[in-house]
């Protein structure tokens, strides 16, 4: 399922953009693993465990595991966060997941 996107590097030490589609926008670090797909095919392309994530003015910021430096968020850039169905909580009568 679909819950947010990478948006690219922030800082030297390896954090990340986050844009979330989850409400509240926060609601996102609550759910892991993530898995990162390619936005242009779709394809996984890896699985991660965000270590630390925080509201950071209109946004969020994450720091993923194994993930120390620019060099390396950069990589992450413009992949979709994707988690297992199970893990999201069910819909309230009457509310429904875009993916349904």
């Amino acid at each position: 399922m679909l819950v947010g996107r990478i948006g690219g590097a922030y800082g030297i030490k390896g954090w990340l953009r986050v844009t979330s589609f989850t409400d509240p926008n926060d609601n996102i670090f609550s759910y892991t693993p993530w898995q990162l797909h390619s936005l242009v095919d779709g394809k996984l392309q890896q699985t991660v465990t965000p270590m630390q994530g925080k509201s950071h003015g209109k946004g969020l910021i994450v720091q993923l595991e194994n993930v120390a430096d620019r060099d390396q968020a950069e990589k992450f850039r413009g992949l979709e966060i994707h988690v297992d169905r199970e893990l999201m909580p069910a819909p309230d009568d009457g509310q429904f997941y875009w993916s349904d």
